[in-house]
């Protein structure tokens, strides 16, 4: 690969192409289009609720996004004709407390938003590490969704990548002239700034106590069929009802 440069004759278009640059470009945009379409095709297939499984994980998808969509969460829950008491606090970092009721969908979406992006100061971020459910009654399925989660600081992160970026741009900045001047390969100076940014960029995410608290959460969840699909009951991180299922044991007996 051969370091970009002005070419020599303008209107000759084939100066403007080094083929074994052009050819990595091109392999890495079908690499990355053929992993965006996969992930579509996933997440299309998962996303009809026909098992607990399924309905779990579209249910979260839908709710871990940056703006929860609230139609999306109404058509995979149970309903809002019975709402229960206010959402009760999930950590001493990561709480909905500002939601009273989840009696609607555009409710279930302000609570998650809330509880995931936090504050101006903190963003709280969630991801599904195990997700598992059986039916332990005709149409009642019960979730086990394993979390890590963590809170992190928003100017400490943002100047850890600003910093990590510009180190990572140098050599493009000082252009391969002045690099050959120096006697330095292009492409290696490229590598070793790439290398040295994420170094400091984690160096500095480290120092500055980016990432404030870091667990991992396990919640439960009850679901219930209706008709072919299956519908979470509630829209809260984690009800009285799901935290203890001493209940549904009995109701199992009965």
């Amino acid at each position: 690969m051969l370091p970009p440069a002005w070419p020599a004759d303008t209107g000759d278009w084939r100066q403007w192409i080094d083929p074994a640059g052009a050819t990595v470009f091109a392999l890495v945009v079908a690499a990355v289009f053929a992993r965006g379409l996969w992930r579509v095709m996933n997440q299309w297939d998962n996303s009809a609720p026909d098992t607990p499984e399924a309905a779990m994980r579209e249910f979260y998808r839908a709710a871990m996004q940056r703006r929860p969509r609230a139609r999306r969460l109404a058509g995979l829950l149970r309903g809002f004709d019975t709402p229960g008491p206010p959402p009760k606090p999930v950590l001493n970092w990561m709480t909905a407390a500002a939601i009273p009721k989840l009696d609607s969908a555009k409710a279930v979406a302000r609570y998650w938003r809330a509880l995931l992006r936090g504050n101006g100061a903190v963003v709280h971020r969630a991801r599904i590490i195990e997700l598992v459910a059986e039916s332990p009654m005709p149409d009642v399925g019960l979730g086990r969704v394993r979390f890590e989660t963590s809170v992190v600081r928003r100017v400490p992160a943002f100047v850890a990548v600003l910093a990590g970026t510009m180190v990572a741009a140098a050599p493009f900045i000082a252009g391969p002239q002045r690099l050959a001047a120096l006697g330095v390969p292009f492409w290696g100076a490229v590598a070793s700034a790439v290398a040295l940014g994420a170094g400091l960029a984690w160096l500095l995410r480290k120092l500055n106590r980016t990432v404030l608290d870091r667990r991992e959460i396990e919640v439960h969840k009850l679901l219930v069929r209706a008709g072919h699909n299956w519908r979470v009951i509630s829209g809260e991180w984690e009800t009285s009802d799901e935290a203890d299922l001493e209940w549904l044991l009995h109701v199992k007996r009965a």
